[in-house]
């Protein structure tokens, strides 16, 4: 279990990180986190790190409880794990960007009948 919140953590984070570096473009709708509700956008807003602290500890305790020392551990790294994550995070907004601009060169260039002919003759080639 506290495997699967360390996973969601790094991914509302992520995710709330993209929403909150949003800036307008051409043809782009911004978005909030209100936009998700409520799942996961009850898990994009401010309190997100304050709900990842509450969550952990209750996680701690119930491991503690059965007599798990370590995933109790593993349970409380997570809120450092998120603290230090925060820290470094780079802009996944412009990362979405540069992915979606690539992305269209991509389609244009394999869109295209020579690349479309080249490709087929490779893979023909492969599975002969």
């Amino acid at each position: 279990v506290w495997r699967r919140l360390r996973e969601d953590v790094f991914r509302f984070l992520f995710e709330r990180e993209k929403i909150r570096r949003q800036k307008d473009r051409e043809g782009m709708v911004r978005v909030k986190p209100e936009d998700f509700d409520p799942y996961p956008g009850a898990f994009l807003k401010e309190d997100l790190e304050e709900k990842v602290e509450k969550a952990s500890r209750i996680l701690a305790e119930m491991y503690r409880k059965e007599g798990d020392p370590d995933a109790a551990e593993e349970s409380l790294k997570t809120v450092a794990l998120m603290r230090e994550a925060m820290k470094t995070a780079r802009d996944p907004f412009k990362d979405y960007l540069t992915l979606q601009s690539r992305w269209e060169r991509l389609m244009t260039l394999f869109s295209s009948p020579d690349t479309r002919n080249s490709v087929s003759k490779r893979l023909w080639k492969i599975n002969s």
